[in-house]
């Protein structure tokens, strides 16, 4: 009797086991980057790094700009890197930088924000973790 109930045990244990297996097929994520500069002087534009569906990008945009990339594989980190592509560096600079995320069609997340003074650049890296 002892032998019979370890074994059904042993199968139940093992078909629960087996079946809990993903069968979620892979999400798709889009990465949104949000940045601002802003300054007592005009400020054309300024240079971003970004992870886009294509690896890691640089850019020229205009002081205030936002774009939408992907799908992008959870494995990628995101980087987002602002900086003023001048050669002076602009003491009251500002910057604003944010990363969200949307998994397959669901709204967009924000998952990382940074605010910078005194011309620092923004450095955000993020890994998604959802």
């Amino acid at each position: 009797m002892k032998k019979v109930f370890v074994s059904i045990v042993i199968i139940i244990l093992s078909l629960f086991l087996f079946s809990c297996g993903n069968d979620e097929p892979d999400s798709n994520y889009y990465v949104k980057y949000e940045v601002q500069a802003y300054s007592t002087q005009v400020i054309s534009e300024m240079e971003v790094e970004i992870t886009t569906e294509n690896g890691v990008e640089v850019k020229h945009v205009p002081a205030t700009w936002d774009g939408t990339f992907g799908p992008i594989s959870k494995s990628t980190p995101i980087i987002l890197k602002v900086s003023y592509p001048g050669q002076y560096y602009l003491m009251n600079m500002r910057f604003s930088g944010r990363i969200l995320i949307s998994k397959d069609n669901t709204p967009f997340v924000l998952k990382a924000e940074q605010h910078t003074t005194n011309g620092e650049a923004i450095s955000l890296i993020y890994n998604i973790d959802f």
